[in-house]
Order: structure tokens, then C-alpha cells, then sequence
């Protein structure tokens, strides 16, 4: 027998159905830690929350003629806003988690978009900026949500407006250092004036080399020397804010794979890549690839869309299809490397 101590180093959470306090389903869309060190799941099958001392979850779902249980059981994203609020996404609606840490009084508000359009009430993605405005990305549309008054004003596509988001379907929200709001879409990457009050569109072109690889948007990062990172299917791409161009990284400079769901920067600089042939660990300044799949003891080689986090301890977070991975990259690395003969 052989022991392959490398394996053991990525921790990996799956359902088990003897064990009714494991992991509620292995098709991951959602991670994240709130300030109480909780971390929670979202699933195809119900929200987890995971108490990791005793290594137990706990699952809320859709319950028939309760109004104050979550609206869907399939959760797309998880969020905790500035105040501790926690936000859930799901696939019909978006709730907020009330009274959490009160075992006897877990109720879920619901919020529903629109009543005639099921694709607004896909929540994707969940973001708070650091001016303290509530972004959703939808199925379709970009929603503004004002959680005092319990509105939200809408910015969609319009074909005749240059300047209006690129693509209806949202994937990914995030703010850089410079409080530039970057919107992912399935047709183009955002980048949000709020003065004007308008969006820069910037889109592949089929003849740049230097345009974006592929129109659609997956995941989005800024680093620590404020470089922007944008994964889209068809690889990694770095954007250059001075000349507005972008540096293409595919198969043949060393990915894995092309998709890129998911980027998150560790503490040393260094960028891990979620993509559908495991973890990809890139090294921006030498620009070489370290790969990993489910021979190193990944939840599989197939991750997903959404499914990534950092906690401020460092640690990190990607879900697939057969549960998720935690770990801290400080460990990732031999401390025996052999010598090559």
C-alpha cells in the first residue's frame, strides 16, 4: 500500500447519504464565510451551514406553505452584507437570513424582482460596494436594490444604447481599489460610470489579439499590484487599464483547461483558478502554471460557476460537482522537493 500524504492537504466536504448532518447535496454554486467564522454552502438541494468544530451541517430548504422558508432550494449565491446581514440567492428570488443564530427563530424574507419574469428571479450574483450600494446579478438584468425602501431600479441591454450593459445575463460583480464596478455578462465585460450613469463595454474582437478571448464573462479579480484578472470560457485574460487591452493565457501558455470559473489571489501573491480540469495555481510574475485534479484529492476535475471564496484568514474555497475543497495554499508547496538526476 502507499499513503499520499499531498492528497490529505485539500480538505474535501461531499454528501453522505448515511449521515443526515453531511453536506445536502455534491453540486456546489456557492461559498462563503461570515464574520462569525460560519461558512455556508449554497446547492443544488438547499443552503448549508457548516459548523467546521464538529464538523456538522446543517440545511435549510423550500418548505411547502411556509413563507418564511427559503424561496428555492437550488442556491446560486451566498453574501453577508456590511451590517452582518446575510443574503441568499436562489434560483426563484432572493432572501435575507433572519435571526440566524437563534435556533428556535430561522426565517428566510423573500424578495421576488418581477412576478411575470422567472429569469429575473435568478439571482447569480450578490455584491455590496464599498460606498455600501447592493448589486444583484440576474438572468436578466443588473438590479441596484435599495434594502431600506425594498426597490430595485434596473439597467438592462438596449440594443439602440451603446452604453448600456452589454448582455442581460449577469455571472459576476466586483469592485477594484479604484471602486470601478466591473459587471460579467454572457456577451462582454462591464465596466459601470456611475457619474454618467453608463456602461464600457469591452467585447472580443475577432481580429485583436489583444481583445478580450471570449465574450463570456465568468469570474472577475483584482490583485494585489492592481492588476485586473477576468476569466471567461475561453481563458484567463489580464487587462491593461492604460492602453485598455488585454493579455491572453490559454492551454498552450500552460491552463489546464480554458474555462475559468472561478479566480481567488492567496497570500502570496499568487492566483488559483477553478476551471473543468481541476486547479490551476498561476504565478503572475514568472507566468508559469502549477495544475492540480482529483489525483491530488480535488472534489473532481469539473468545478462551477460562482463557487469560490477567500476567508480572511486566508484559506480558500472551491465547490464542483462532487462537493468542495478547502485549503491554504502555504501548504501546497513540497518542502522536500526531490533533485532531478
Amino acid at each position: 500500500s502507499k499513503f499520499d500524504q499531498g492528497k490529505e492537504q485539500f480538505l474535501h466536504y461531499k454528501a453522505d447519504p448515511r449521515n443526515p448532518n453531511s453536506l445536502s447535496h455534491n453540486v456546489i454554486w456557492s461559498l462563503f464565510e461570515d464574520q462569525h467564522q460560519i461558512l455556508w454552502i449554497g446547492t443544488d438541494n438547499g443552503l448549508n451551514r457548516l459548523d467546521r468544530e464538529k464538523k456538522e451541517f446543517t440545511c435549510y430548504k423550500d418548505e411547502p406553505g411556509n413563507p418564511n422558508s427559503l424561496s428555492h432550494n437550488e442556491v446560486w449565491s451566498v453574501y453577508e452584507d456590511q451590517n452582518g446581514t446575510l443574503w441568499v440567492g436562489t434560483f426563484c428570488g432572493l432572501n435575507r437570513l433572519d435571526d440566524r443564530f437563534d435556533k428556535g427563530n430561522k426565517k428566510f424574507t423573500r424578495y421576488l424582482i418581477s412576478h411575470d419574469n422567472p429569469q429575473t428571479n435568478k439571482i447569480r450574483a450578490i455584491y455590496e460596494d464599498q460606498t455600501g450600494l447592493f448589486w444583484i446579478g440576474t438572468g436578466d438584468g443588473l438590479y441596484q436594490f435599495d434594502r431600506e425602501n425594498e426597490t430595485f431600479l434596473r439597467y438592462q441591454h438596449q440594443p439602440d444604447k451603446p452604453n448600456s450593459l452589454s448582455h442581460n445575463s449577469i455571472w459576476a460583480i466586483y469592485e477594484d481599489s479604484a471602486q470601478r464596478l466591473w459587471i460579467g455578462t454572457e456577451d462582454g465585460l462591464n465596466r459601470f460610470d456611475p457619474k454618467k450613469n453608463q456602461f464600457i463595454r469591452y467585447k472580443n474582437i475577432s481580429d485583436n489579439p489583444m481583445s478580450l478571448s471570449n465574450n463570456w464573462i465568468l469570474s472577475v479579480c483584482e490583485d494585489r499590484k492592481k492588476r485586473l484578472w477576468i476569466g471567461t470560457v475561453s481563458g484567463l485574460n489580464q487587462f491593461d487599464p492604460q492602453k485598455e487591452t488585454f493579455i491572453r493565457y490559454r492551454e498552450k501558455e500552460g491552463l489546464p483547461n480554458e474555462v475559468i470559473y472561478g479566480i481567488l489571489e492567496d497570500n502570496q501573491g499568487r492566483l488559483w483558478l477553478s476551471t473543468n480540469k481541476g486547479l490551476s495555481r498561476f504565478t503572475p510574475h514568472t507566468k508559469i502554471f502549477k495544475n492540480y485534479d482529483a489525483r491530488d484529492g480535488l472534489q473532481g476535475n469539473e468545478f462551477n460557476v460562482g463557487a469560490y471564496h477567500k476567508n480572511k484568514n486566508g484559506e480558500l474555497f472551491f465547490g464542483g460537482l462532487n462537493g468542495f475543497n478547502l485549503f491554504y495554499p502555504s501548504q501546497k508547496d513540497n518542502p522536500f522537493p526531490p533533485s532531478v538526476v
